[in-house]
């Protein structure tokens, strides 16, 4: 059975009451497998939370409330003044930084024994490390015995992340989904809709992904000249296709969508 159904409480009555709800709601947890229309036999469910489960978010931020507490007291990690910023939690993914090697060595140690006792495994293939501000040091971490590589480009939460002097974020898997995007609105409605109805589904679907994670990067950092350039190619595009007379009757509607970027 699942670790967590036996976890002390560690919060008075309040954690004690959750504990004997935790144990009552995900031990009469069962699953069957459909299969081309067929149901195969009943099993239970012994470890982890239901997915898609309301409560599940709720149980895993319990599940893992004592890692977080762990690592800020450590005393280890990344600080802005007295805030404690050395780990980021976003569901299952894990984001610990430390400005030498010697703490996030301390952070991974601490991740490594709250998992034995916990029963959580952490993938060690699927992580990765990489320095912001400076090259790759030459340092080796690990985490229970196995060796983590230095990367120079790293995924998290859907954008890459690049080691620098600077922080740097690759544009490029974004374009591709944003192309991808346009070119499979396009493949699909051809000549069905008209275009101002093609103008509202590009900028309601393709708009998004162009746009993703430019809320963390500095103004600065922000090629608008690019993204502009990009964002008005497909309206051109679009209307250039559509002749002459549709162009001049949404020239009006392409000035106002300018105002997104």
């Amino acid at each position: 059975m699942d670790k967590t159904l036996f976890r002390p409480p560690s919060g008075g009555v309040c954690s004690l009451r959750l504990t004997m709800f935790t144990i009552r709601y995900m031990s009469k947890l069962y699953a069957s497998v459909l299969w081309n229309g067929l149901l195969g036999n009943i099993f239970p469910i012994l470890c982890g939370v239901r997915q898609s489960g309301v409560l599940s978010p709720l149980l895993f931020s319990v599940y893992v409330d004592d890692l977080i507490r762990e690592l800020r007291l450590s005393g280890y990690g990344a600080y802005v003044g007295n805030l404690f910023v050395g780990t980021i939690f976003y569901a299952d993914d894990i984001c610990l930084m430390s400005g030498s090697c010697f703490g996030l060595q301390k952070l991974l140690d601490i991740c490594s024994d709250y998992g034995l006792k916990w029963d959580i495994l952490f993938n060690s293939t699927k992580s990765h490390l990489f320095t912001v501000g400076g090259s790759n040091p030459s340092a080796s971490l690990h985490l229970r015995g196995k060796d983590f590589n230095w990367s120079s480009k790293v995924k998290y939460l859907g954008i890459y992340l690049l080691a620098d002097s600077g922080f740097r974020i690759e544009r490029n898997a974004t374009k591709q989904k944003y192309y991808a995007c346009f070119n499979n609105i396009r493949s699909v409605v051809r000549q069905q809709v008209n275009e101002i109805m093609l103008l509202k589904l590009v900028k309601t679907y393709c708009l998004p992904r162009l746009l993703y994670g430019c809320e963390i990067r500095p103004r600065e950092a922000i090629d608008m000249k690019e993204l502009n350039v990009m964002w008005n190619n497909r309206f051109r595009h679009i209307l250039i296709a559509a002749g002459e007379k549709v162009l001049n009757r949404c020239n009006i509607f392409v000035s106002l969508c300018h105002c997104y970027i």
